[in-house]
């Protein structure tokens, strides 16, 4: 929250400098969050627990039951650990362990070779021009939000019992959230930030690559057998960036989403 390598500056004997790395967000956000920073600051307490940075904390999981892996220091060294079945979780992996130095390695060579296709923002616009399709977005939209005014109108009127109208509201209200129409600018700016994390990766922290993670990606899967990263599934705002007709590549490996499953697959020959 307060590192100007967000905003495109490096940081070089104490001393800011202009990044060859493009900004990820805006210096306008960058002041606020310091702003808010201060505004909540207390002051340090007499003791401080000891932290470390796991690149792939509450991100990686595994690919057989879809868990998520604990992150730990045995003796010097990190490792990711899958435990679902110690705590009675059905999957067909035994408890094992994997270094995170070797699974981070795989991860950062798919990002590092992160390549949108040449015409990606053109091809951004074909993708959400759909007439049709926004339009019955739209009527549907119109429906769920009528449904709630009458819904309202029925409570005020004692036409309809608290704990119906309260399960109803959530309901209706959950469908409503879920109804995305990306604007083009908002995909385009997605697309963007895509591109800078690529241009970044190489000279950011491990703390820095470990939040332009969380930015991009909502899991990644490990097929424990074998210690191979076997898919990176993105949040849904970044899913129309892989569904264009080019594909999108890390390397010479095509990146391919499932609409159904929401699921970024990578096919990697990553290191052992």
């Amino acid at each position: 929250m307060r590192n100007p390598f967000y905003v495109g500056y490096v940081k070089y004997k104490g001393e800011l400098f202009p990044g060859q790395h493009p900004q990820i967000i805006t210096q306008e956000l960058f002041n606020q969050v310091q702003q808010a920073r201060k505004a909540h600051f207390v002051g340090p307490s007499t003791f401080t627990p000891k932290y470390r940075t796991y690149l792939l904390k509450g991100l990686l999981r595994c690919a057989q039951c879809g868990e998520k892996l604990w992150s730990h220091n045995i003796r010097g060294y990190d490792y990711y650990q899958e435990t679902s079945s110690q705590r009675g979780i059905r999957c067909p992996n035994p408890p094992g362990y994997v270094r995170a130095d070797i699974v981070d390695e795989q991860v950062s060579a798919v990002i590092s070779g992160l390549r949108l296709p040449d015409s990606w923002r053109e091809m951004v616009g074909d993708l959400l021009s759909s007439k049709d399709e926004a339009l019955e977005l739209q009527r549907e939209r119109n429906r769920l939000e009528e449904k709630l005014r009458r819904l309202k109108r029925l409570y005020r009127e004692v036409e309809i019992e608290e704990a119906d109208y309260r399960q109803e509201v959530a309901l209706t209200q959950a469908k409503l959230s879920g109804m995305v129409n990306p604007e083009h600018a908002q995909v385009v700016t997605l697309g963007d930030n895509v591109e800078g994390v690529v241009a970044a990766w190489e000279i950011a922290s491990k703390e820095e690559r470990r939040d332009m993670l969380q930015m991009m990606l909502d899991a990644v899967y490990i097929d424990m057998t074998t210690k191979e990263v076997v898919g990176l599934k993105p949040k849904a705002a970044f899913l129309p960036l892989f569904n264009l007709d080019e594909p999108v590549k890390a390397g010479e490996v095509v990146l391919a989403t499932s609409l159904t499953a929401g699921a970024l697959d990578s096919a990697p020959s990553p290191p052992r």
